[in-house]
């Protein structure tokens, strides 16, 4: 499976947050919310990685 450039920026984005302080995740992801314009389903999707992200297992 190929990815396409945007896929690949996500996919990136979202390894880079593994290990973060629950600060710099919340940081990372408005930034990231900020500079890619999701739209507002898009914006559901990137909330519920963050949420996983920041569980507690």
């Amino acid at each position: 499976m190929d990815l396409d450039k945007e896929q690949f920026r996500l996919v990136q984005f979202i390894i880079s947050l593994i290990g973060l302080s629950l600060a710099k995740v919340h940081a990372a992801f408005a930034k990231f919310i900020n500079d890619y314009k999701p739209n507002a389903v898009q914006i559901e999707f990137l909330d519920t990685i963050k949420k996983i992200l920041t569980s507690k297992w």
